[in-house]
C-alpha cells in the first residue's frame, strides 16, 4: 500500500472510533465501544453481536451482522441505523438461533476486480 492508502486507512479507523463513540452517546447501552451489540433475550440473559458499519456510494450507512445470515439494515444517519440495527437482529433471532462468535479483527482486504 502506499502512503495514500496508508493514511486513509488511518482516517478509517480513527473515524470508525468517533461513529462509535457518537452511537455510543446517542443510543441506550446496548451498543459498547468495541463494537457490538447486546440484546436482552426473554430470559433477561444479554448475547453480544458484531456489527461491521460501512458506508455506501449515496452515503447510506449499511450495518451488517456476520453471524445472522440475511442481518442487515441501513439508514441515512448513524442516529437512525442503531435503533434499526437492534430492531432486525431481533427479528432475525425470532426466526434463527445464532451461533455464539467471539469478535476478533476487522480487515479490509484489497483485490484486482
Amino acid at each position: 500500500m502506499g502512503a495514500i492508502a496508508d493514511a486513509q486507512l488511518r482516517f478509517a479507523a480513527t473515524n470508525l472510533a468517533d461513529i462509535i463513540d457518537r452511537m455510543s452517546a446517542a443510543a441506550t447501552p446496548l451498543i459498547r465501544y468495541n463494537g457490538s451489540m447486546r440484546k436482552a433475550s426473554a430470559k433477561g440473559k444479554l448475547r453480544q453481536f458484531t456489527v461491521v458499519i460501512e458506508q455506501d456510494e449515496d452515503g447510506y450507512y449499511v450495518a451488517t451482522v456476520p453471524s445472522l445470515p440475511s442481518c442487515y439494515t441501513q439508514a441515512r444517519t448513524l442516529e437512525e441505523l442503531a435503533p434499526r440495527i437492534r430492531e432486525v437482529i431481533a427479528l432475525c433471532l425470532a426466526e434463527q438461533d445464532a451461533p455464539r462468535m467471539k469478535f476478533v479483527a476487522l480487515e479490509q482486504v484489497e483485490v484486482s476486480a
